[in-house]
């Protein structure tokens, strides 16, 4: 992006020239931030969905007067060709030649109403609308003759819904399981692939996702400019470089609570759920690590309807993690504390962590075990007590296989 912004400055200034970027982004406000950074001023659209078909980014299309696309350009030994394509004058009744990227997926008339609706429910109509949308993606998705981009699409929807005021807890693992599901149909997704890996091991991740926002934000600060805020919070998997260290065998620390003494919580003062994000080698079947290696992400979540909330000073959340003999885990137990400075804060406390099994059989239907420890207080008055609440960390497995993949789409 910013190699094609600096060379297209004086292009820009032409009366019939427009520059557009697309950001496939899952969360728009990180491309504000990059561009903020970076000084882009032009218009950049939000694909979430991936409209286009784009396989990988970034590509470099010409739109001609008329609205054809008609040359896709190298991002950096496209320039010439670029230069002529903007000195050229198409016939209006000169249509471009099949193939010509990108080709949206041809879908029946009825299909492609229903899309377009829950689509524009999703981009625009805000957190009230979501579950309408998330049905119709749903109900395409379970289609005899649904697609890889079925699933993908609802995979994209439960996200959105998850970071909003309408989240379900399952929301986060089933955007997961809907975009390996459609990574497993078409393994060259490399757009959809990325997704996965946002969330996914450092052993999967081909750089790191957002390792620039701590630069650009210094940036952007130090020109004395008001910084885009990064609406939903970065995990430390987003942050994460690429490693092919593996993990240690068993585990480390000290329970706890290993008698279990502490007073139980059944889940009414804080509600936890949890989400794997495995290593994509699973859906091309090429996986050169075991399978059910994961990214796990935990968020525990005080019930705000209780108004209940997190004493801060009586000490930070705990979670212990065990693992089966022979599991690699980079740590199991995690500390997890509130905003700085607050005697009581009602945050969702979120964490990460790595987990990979021994090599031999897919673990299916593993579910790890784990519990919390928690100083929380019931309402505003209510009594303050230190609790323990056990859980499990499922990490499903997706049904191997599927249709072989093609170029369609691209």
């Amino acid at each position: 992006m910013p190699v094609w912004h600096e060379a297209l400055k004086a292009a820009r200034k032409r009366d019939d020239f427009v520059m557009i970027g697309i950001t496939q982004e899952q969360h728009p406000d990180r491309c504000r931030l990059y561009a903020q950074w970076q000084g882009i001023d032009w218009p950049i659209l939000w694909d979430p969905f991936n409209l286009t078909d784009s396989y990988a980014v970034p590509i470099f299309l010409g739109v001609d007067e008329i609205g054809f696309v008609r040359e896709q350009f190298h991002a950096r030994k496209g320039q010439e060709a670029f230069a002529a394509f903007l000195d050229t004058m198409y016939p209006a009744n000169q249509v471009p030649p099949a193939g010509v990227p990108p080709t949206l997926q041809a879908q029946t008339k009825e299909a492609a109403q229903g899309r377009g609706s829950a689509l524009a429910r999703m981009l625009w109509g805000g957190h009230e609308v979501y579950d309408e949308a998330i049905e119709a993606f749903t109900a395409r998705a379970v289609e005899g003759d649904a697609t890889a981009r079925d699933s993908f699409e609802l995979g994209v929807a439960l996200r959105l819904r998850y970071d909003s005021l309408a989240f379900r807890p399952a929301d986060f693992q089933d955007s997961l399981a809907s975009w390996t599901q459609a990574l497993t149909m078409q393994p060259r997704q490399y757009i959809w692939r990325r997704r996965i890996q946002q969330w996914g091991p450092v052993l999967d991740k081909p750089y790191p996702f957002y390792g620039w926002v701590a630069e650009a934000r210094k940036a952007i600060e130090d020109r004395g400019e008001k910084l885009h805020p990064v609406a939903v919070g970065l995990t430390s998997s987003e942050l994460a470089r690429k490693s092919n260290e593996m993990p240690p065998v068993g585990v480390r620390g000290v329970n706890p609570d290993p008698e279990g003494k502490i007073e139980a919580d059944p889940g009414a003062l804080v509600h936890i759920e949890s989400a794997a994000a495995l290593h994509t080698g699973i859906a091309g079947g090429r996986a050169r690590i075991p399978a059910g290696t994961a990214r796990i992400h935990v968020a525990l979540r005080p019930d705000v309807k209780r108004d209940v909330h997190y004493s801060n000073e009586a000490g930070p959340v705990q979670v212990w993690v065990e693992v089966p003999e022979e599991w690699r885990i980079d740590r199991n137990l995690f500390t997890v504390a509130g905003p700085p400075n607050t005697e009581s804060s009602s945050d969702v406390r979120r964490f990460d962590f790595e987990v990979v099994p021994p090599l031999g059989p897919p673990p299916v239907g593993v579910k790890l075990k784990a519990f919390a420890l928690y100083y929380v207080c019931d309402g505003e008055d209510g009594l303050c007590v230190y609790r323990r609440q056990d859980f499990e960390i499922p990490i499903p497995l997706p049904a191997l296989g599927g249709p072989p993949d093609t170029d369609e789409g691209r």
